[in-house]
């Protein structure tokens, strides 16, 4: 029998799926299924939280998480061609958070660090983002040299990324491409949190 996906201890006013893998079924083939639903207020579930290691844990010893909060992504755009081999698309993105906790407003400074670090995750940072998305597209020389630069940026939490490419078609089977990603923004955002790790990468694509 599998293990079930989360605590019950953890996640209240769930229900889970656990499944028990039938003798000589394949491996996506399940005879069995159990439904666990858990009730509880968080705090009547977990308790004190105390720190156990590099985690913290609750009231029993298991370790305690947050989880992302239900959201709705809105996106409005465009996408023109304004000359020949050049293109334009532009977005308006709106993020909006249901039941939003502001991190900042929790008074208890253990689940106040988790709630921080699970809201950048998540980069629901705050109850509306408001950003936009823009990519440019030119072709050159009968279409063998592409270049294109691409960016989001996310202005309530003030973070972007943005990401030139370059490619070059040897033939019809061979293409070169060169792209860099470049992450910016404070480090209470998400793009902020992981700019250290921008790079620039070259693929080498061959079609049969």
């Amino acid at each position: 029998m599998m293990a079930l996906p989360y605590d019950k201890e953890i996640y209240e006013n769930k229900t889970f799926w656990h499944f028990t893998k039938c003798s000589g079924c394949s491996e996506r083939t399940w005879n069995h299924i159990e439904v666990f639903t858990f009730t509880g207020t968080p705090v009547s579930i977990n308790g004190q939280l105390t720190v156990c290691g590099t985690k913290l844990c609750n009231k029993n010893g298991v370790p305690f998480h947050l989880q992302q909060k239900p959201f709705i992504l809105t996106v409005v755009g465009m996408e023109k061609a304004l000359t020949e081999g050049l293109s334009i698309n532009l977005q308006y993105l709106n993020r909006w958070v249901q039941n939003y906790t502001n991190p900042f407003a929790i008074t208890d400074p253990n689940i106040a660090l988790v709630a921080t670090q699970s809201a950048i995750t998540s980069q629901q940072m705050g109850k509306m983002n408001h950003g936009t998305s823009l990519r440019l597209d030119h072709k050159f020389l009968n279409d063998t040299l592409e270049m294109e630069i691409a960016w989001i940026k996310w202005f309530t939490t003030d973070e972007q990324v943005l990401r030139p490419r370059i490619g070059y078609s040897l033939s019809d089977k061979v293409k070169l491409i060169a792209w860099w990603q470049f992450y910016s923004g404070s480090n209470t955002s998400f793009f902020g949190r992981i700019k250290d790790i921008s790079a620039g990468f070259v693929e080498y694509r061959l079609s049969y």
